[in-house]
């Protein structure tokens, strides 16, 4: 019997696939409503909710590299207290520059999708790269300065 998953069964297919399964396991599927029967009306329905959601998906792509490209243009000030040697008094942490941003340029970002990189513990500028989609990544530009 043909269904198609609501839900990822394990072993059989992931949610939104069509599958064929023995009857009783698909009447057992259904009763759960972990999957639906694959009739025309079902497989019609399932085509357009995909197409809505390769639409949304470009559409989301589209507004993440305007995104990308504004962050690329943009610097972030982050003052820290520095001692005698130019060094800082500890490191700068993703949630300090992603506060920098937000107080400066009113952007919100994710620290999760900020990659550090290296240690940032001195004086100086430096590029670090943020993930604002699987396929869309951005440059922020960060100036570490002597906080006053």
């Amino acid at each position: 019997m043909k269904i198609i998953l609501n839900e990822t069964v394990k072993g059989k297919g992931k949610a939104g696939q069509t599958i064929d399964v023995p009857t009783g396991y698909a009447n057992f599927l259904i009763r759960e409503q972990i999957a639906i029967v694959a009739s025309e009306e079902a497989l019609v329905a399932k085509a357009e909710n995909e197409a809505i959601a390769q639409a949304n998906e470009a559409k989301l792509i589209d507004s993440m590299n305007v995104l990308a490209t504004t962050l690329n243009d943009l610097v972030v000030t982050v003052p820290m207290k520095v001692g005698v040697e130019g060094k800082t008094f500890g490191a700068v942490s993703s949630k300090q520059v992603i506060q920098a941003f937000h107080d400066q340029h009113q952007i919100d970002l994710d620290k999760k999708k900020l990659d550090m990189g290296a240690t940032i513990n001195a004086l100086g500028r430096y590029q670090l790269s943020i993930q604002l989609h699987r396929s869309v990544t951005a440059t922020l530009h960060v100036h570490v300065v002597e906080e006053v």
